[in-house]
């Protein structure tokens, strides 16, 4: 045991993100995958001498560390029963086991240290590494300076590819008046989103796609009572505005499509994946922009279609379709648990037009 608690002083430096959170049981922590030095452990179970810190608030990192000069672990998120801690520091007491080990020379890009970032506004600085195809601009009338910047560390965020990615942070009480007026701060509603301004003629016979992929790293948003959490939507746009589609969650554990029915807001929810923590989703939509009830929202996870829907998706000819990327969370007081900062991150953003 001596030796295994020796290298798991090493082992502790680094953790591969797209782990799950550390649970305590009956006096064990259970660690799914821990990164130390150049080698990453897989099920590590250990035990605990005594808990230093616990210090609450966002998870301030999505993978445990271990300082082997202290013989302090870090975690940045335990579940105990029912209960969620978060930030704890602890001294260990023994190394039980671990499953395998494997080697490894670089963190992995779902690496995201959530309470850090590089103030960088997403859209003075956005460039092709992001997005191609058309242009975003900021919604909000009050920009935060943690609202949406643009990575330049890939060890401490994930990207789908290249050296940067958006990334979006939403804190308790982030609310403002829209650039158009909607104040969401007397409507129930948190968001920071981006969207796409008025393309310069109409979408009406034509196909429009958009892709997008996005990340959501384990941590802890309204866990009970959940309220809905979007992610990305499009809006039918013109003299009249109508949301089609959103890419949400609404119960913290599957992701979702929810498509209005006609122009009403009623709505049909599509479950499009049960994976909704630590992955990049692949997300592509494709609309035929038309007023008779013959034209479609398809909506594409990885290449898979997992939504097909044919209605009408404008109420006259100058409809056009508006991409909006970002978070967005609505009916906040139907939430019985209290709120937590949010971060995202969004990549290969484009805009394309078919036959």
């Amino acid at each position: 045991m001596k030796k295994i608690l020796s290298v798991l002083t090493i082992l502790l430096t680094f953790l591969q993100t797209f782990s799950a959170a550390d649970t305590f049981d009956n006096g064990i922590l259970s660690i799914d995958k821990v990164l130390v030095d150049d080698d990453i452990y897989s099920n590590v179970k250990v035990t605990i001498s005594e808990l230093i810190q616990n210090n609450g608030g966002i998870a301030r990192a999505n993978f445990d560390t271990y300082d082997g000069s202290t013989g302090h672990l870090t975690i940045p998120r335990v579940e105990v029963g029912n209960e969620i801690y978060t930030n704890l520091v602890v001294s260990l007491d023994q190394a039980l086991s671990f499953e395998s080990v494997t080697s490894s020379r670089s963190l992995p890009t779902k690496t995201a240290v959530l309470d850090t970032y590089t103030s960088n506004d997403c859209i003075d600085n956005l460039s092709d590494d992001i997005i191609v195809g058309f242009e975003l601009k900021h919604m909000m009338a009050t920009v935060t300076d943690w609202g949406c910047n643009i990575t330049n560390d890939s060890t401490k965020n994930p990207t789908a590819s290249g050296e940067s990615a958006l990334r979006f942070e939403l804190r308790p009480d982030d609310c403002t008046t829209h650039i158009g007026g909607y104040n969401d701060c007397t409507n129930d509603r948190n968001r920071f989103e981006v969207y796409e301004p008025y393309p310069g003629e109409a979408d009406v016979g034509k196909t429009v796609t958009y892709g997008h992929k996005f990340f959501l790293p384990k941590q802890d948003f309204y866990p009970y009572g959940l309220p809905i959490t979007i992610f990305s939507q499009v809006a039918s746009q013109g003299n009249n505005l109508h949301p089609l589609l959103y890419l949400h969650t609404d119960d913290g554990r599957n992701l979702k499509i929810r498509i209005h029915q006609g122009w009403t807001f009623s709505f049909i929810d599509y479950t499009i994946s049960d994976n909704l923590f630590d992955t990049w989703h692949d997300i592509r939509y494709e609309l035929t922009g038309g007023i008779d009830n013959n034209n479609t929202i398809k909506v594409y996870l990885s290449n898979e279609l997992v939504v097909d829907v044919k209605r009408n998706t404008f109420r006259d000819s100058s409809g056009f379709f508006e991409l909006k990327l970002g978070i967005y969370q609505a009916f906040l007081s139907r939430s019985s648990s209290i709120p937590t900062s949010l971060v995202v991150y969004h990549d290969e953003i484009y805009k394309s037009y078919g036959e």
